[in-house]
């Protein structure tokens, strides 16, 4: 019998610690973007969006493909064959199949697969930039849910350590070894803990609803924090800003679209080039009897075309409108480096600076308790301490986020977030 309770109770116990893993399961980055590949729908959009976009190039293609097709007429009237005659009736039906091949349009065809192609690949591009965006919301929401939660965690304890401040401070003004102004600079204290508290936990449910909208699903309780040194991203300058230049996303569009807009004065002037057609139909006049097979060659070749000069002139336009657009593209694609990677800079040397600022915050608070105790240092002194161990607390979890995000924008810059493999974050 007690051997049945106690395996029993080996059974709650193992299926407790089931319900435990289940709930605090860990949930990673890799966890974050494919939740939102499921869910957000920004994703979706662009992924509609790429699918329409690469109809173009079967829409240029039929360009080249032959025209078939089946043409019938039916007559009915009255005619008279000479003016003394009486009226007679007639009635013919006619059919026929014909096929239609273009053999020459001015080069328009040519070029408007060589635009189709530019198009789609503009648009695969763009939906590349747009998906890094994408991740880059993903990669923001996921770390601000972490920070905001630390944040509010050091802000409980804070706040628990100012209590326990509070009360003992009291019992020391109780025995008469500290001043009434000692305990109004607590409660001072204390109060402030509290405000920054609140204003923690507000913020962590702002950061889990955001969270919860971009990836869509409610963040869990163990959220592993990606640690910045496994990001490869380049050592130097040089090589960052050569490796942007050759494979940003946004400068890749720009140039596609200038091929585009360059390839469109083309079209433009084949409406002023001849063009040539064959056609081959097979004919049944039934109510003649005569039945046989035409083939032709047309030519033709236009004259005078205002349209179509007004058409090259505004393709011009647009031609230089877009080497424009790349030219700024490329202004913004260097300032752009300058800026993500000095933001990358000062996060590194943040993060040893800061790591140096909270042990000393650390080393002075456990000072400055030493000294209050003996009485060389004031209860002003030992709350001022506190505070300035509270934010150095504070100031390194930003750090450590800014890290991670500024190291993740490189990625986007350099045109390889849309495909980085984020399994072993």
């Amino acid at each position: 019998m007690n051997t049945s309770k106690l395996a029993m109770f080996v059974a709650c116990l193992n299926m407790l610690g089931i319900f435990a893993n289940a709930e605090y399961t860990e949930y990673r980055i890799k966890d974050a973007i494919e939740d939102a590949k499921l869910n957000n729908q920004e994703l979706q959009i662009i992924d509609k969006n790429l699918s329409v976009r690469k109809l173009d190039r079967y829409r240029a293609v039929s360009g080249f493909w032959p025209v078939a097709g089946a043409e019938a007429s039916k007559t009915e009237g009255r005619i008279s064959p000479t003016a003394t005659t009486n009226y007679q009736d007639f009635n013919s039906f006619d059919n026929a199949l014909y096929v239609q091949q273009e053999l020459f349009a001015g080069g328009k065809t040519l070029a408007q697969m060589k635009i189709a192609n530019s198009t789609v690949n503009a648009a695969e591009l763009d939906s590349y930039s747009k998906t890094a965006n994408v991740f880059l919301k993903v990669i923001d929401a996921y770390h601000e849910v972490i920070l905001a939660r630390r944040i509010y965690k050091i802000s409980l304890n804070n706040e628990e350590g100012m209590r326990n401040r509070l009360e003992q401070i009291k019992t020391r003004f109780r025995v008469g070894e500290v001043t009434k102004t000692d305990v109004s600079w607590a409660k001072h204290s204390l109060a402030k803990a509290v405000t920054e508290k609140e204003k923690a936990f507000g913020d962590m449910k702002t950061a889990e609803a955001n969270f919860a909208y971009i990836i869509g699903k409610v963040p869990g309780h163990d959220l592993v924090y990606v640690q910045a040194s496994k990001i490869n991203t380049p050592k130097d300058f040089e090589t960052f800003a050569a490796a942007v230049r050759q494979a940003n996303l946004n400068l890749r569009i720009a140039q596609e679209q200038l091929h585009t807009s360059k390839t469109l004065v083309a079209v433009a002037a084949s409406a002023l080039m001849p063009a040539v057609t064959a056609r081959m139909s097979v004919n049944d006049g039934q109510s003649s009897g005569q039945k046989g097979k035409t083939y032709a060659l047309r030519v033709s070749m236009p004259l005078f075309n205002g349209n179509s000069y007004v058409d090259i002139k505004e393709a011009r336009y647009k031609a230089r409108g877009a080497e424009a657009s790349l030219n700024n593209t490329l202004g913004e694609v260097e300032q752009n480096i300058v800026q993500i990677w000095n933001q990358n800079q000062v996060a590194i040397s943040q993060i040893n600076s800061v790591k140096e600022a909270l042990a000393a915050a650390q080393e002075a608070l456990e000072g400055v308790q030493q000294e209050y105790k003996v009485g060389t240092k004031t209860t002003l002194d030992l709350l001022d301490s506190e505070q300035r161990l509270f934010e150095a607390q504070i100031i390194q979890e930003k750090v450590n986020k800014a890290l991670v995000i500024s190291a993740f924008q490189m990625k986007a810059l350099m045109g390889e977030l849309h495909y980085f493999d984020f399994q072993n974050l």
